[in-house]
């Protein structure tokens, strides 16, 4: 059995022993329905904050898509199920700000450089701004495409 079959049988599992449905857990991942058959398909190899989402969804520990994919198990999450959701939201708004960070930093130095000057404050925000927007519209075409 390929990886992402073994993931498939595996979230499948899952959501019959949640009594969830795939649009619900697409929903409670903060993840299109497109992606996830993607990732069921082998079309996708689901990011790191994907896999977060989704074993946050599937009250998994962290890891357990990885583990599936290895051949090995899901972990169910223990009695920390709500810090670790806690930790998982965290992590994953961690992670997106930095991934802004970055994005708005790079815009704001090619700008600097066509323009031969630094940007003001202004044109600062509006490059953080435009950084975001940028982000949430090629996540979402991924997302998509696979």
């Amino acid at each position: 059995m390929q990886p992402h079959e073994r993931l498939a049988a595996a979230l499948e599992r899952r959501l019959d022993e949640l009594d969830l449905t795939w649009s619900e857990l697409a929903d409670a991942a903060s993840v299109h329905e497109v992606t996830l058959r993607a990732i069921r398909r082998g079309d996708n190899q689901p990011s790191a904050r994907t896999r977060r989402r989704l074993e946050g969804a599937l009250s998994w520990e962290r890891g357990s898509i990885q583990a599936i994919l290895d051949g090995g198990e899901p972990t169910p999450l223990g009695d920390k199920s709500a810090i670790r959701d806690r930790e998982t939201v965290e992590e994953v708004a961690a992670d997106t700000v930095a991934d802004l960070t970055k994005i708005s930093e790079v815009l704001e130095r090619a700008l600097a450089v066509k323009r031969g000057k630094p940007l003001t404050e202004t044109q600062r925000k509006v490059t953080a701004e435009l950084a975001d927007s940028l982000e949430r519209t090629i996540e979402a075409l991924d997302e998509e495409t696979g």
